[in-house]
C-alpha cells in the first residue's frame, strides 16, 4: 500500500481529482487516526541515544506516541526498564546535587517533548534505548499491512472530508467514513491489533 494508491481510491470512490500534495494533510491526519487506536506492531519501534556526563533530558524520538519502557547500556549490558517517577519528584532530586551524585540512570520523568534521567548519567557514556509505539511516519510506503487497506483508506476520506468544512452534513460524511474504519480495525486478528514485546525477548 502506498499514498499513490490512497489518492487514486480517494479521487474514485469520491469523485475528486486531488494530488498526493493537496491530500498530504488528509493522509497524514488519516494514518494518525489508525495509529491512535491500539498498539499497533507495525509501528513498534526504538532509538538510541548516547549521552555526554550531566545530560539529564532527552527529546522524545520523532513520531513517538505510546511508551513501551527506556533500558540503559553501560556497555556490556543492558539494564532493567527504568522506572518513572514524577516530574517534581525529579526536581526534588536535583536540590544541592553535584557531579559527584551522577550515575546509571534508574528512573525517568516525563515532561511536555522530553523525558528527564534519574540520576543524571556520569561519565560512562551510556546508550539510551528507547523501545515505544509512534505515529506512522511520513513516508510513501505504508507500513500497516494489507490486511488494513479499508481502514486506511476510510480514515482517509473521513478526515479528508471532516477539513472541507464543520457543516452538518459533512460531519456526518467524516464520521461515516471513520466509523467503517473502526469497523474494519474491529475485524483484525488480535495480533494484529495490539503488541507488547517482553523485555527477555529483545
Amino acid at each position: 500500500m502506498t499514498k499513490a494508491q490512497i489518492v487514486t481510491v480517494l479521487n474514485s470512490r469520491l469523485n475528486r481529482s486531488e494530488t498526493a500534495t493537496t491530500l498530504a494533510e488528509a493522509i497524514k491526519a488519516g494514518l494518525k487516526f489508525v495509529s491512535d487506536f491500539a498498539r499497533w506492531p507495525c509501528l513498534w519501534h526504538s532509538a538510541e541515544y548516547t549521552t555526554s556526563e550531566g545530560d539529564d533530558n532527552i527529546a522524545w524520538p520523532a513520531d513517538f506516541n505510546e511508551l513501551d519502557r527506556i533500558v540503559v547500556n553501560d556497555g556490556d549490558n543492558d539494564s532493567d526498564p527504568l522506572t518513572e517517577i514524577t516530574f517534581r519528584e525529579w526536581l526534588r532530586n536535583r536540590e544541592d546535587e553535584s557531579s559527584s551524585n551522577y550515575d546509571e540512570p534508574r528512573h525517568y520523568a516525563e515532561r511536555g517533548q522530553y523525558f528527564y534521567l534519574d540520576p543524571p548519567p556520569d561519565d560512562n557514556n551510556y546508550t539510551i534505548t528507547v523501545y515505544f509505539w509512534r505515529y506512522h511516519p511520513d513516508q510513501d510506503t505504508i507500513l500497516f499491512p494489507e490486511s488494513f487497506r479499508e481502514a486506511v483508506f476510510n480514515a482517509v476520506m473521513g478526515k479528508y472530508i471532516e477539513a472541507k468544512g464543520a457543516s452538518e452534513t459533512f460531519m456526518k460524511a467524516a464520521n461515516y467514513y471513520l466509523s467503517i474504519s473502526v469497523r474494519e480495525m474491529n475485524k483484525l486478528p488480535r495480533d494484529e491489533r495490539e503488541s507488547r514485546v517482553k523485555y527477555h525477548d529483545i
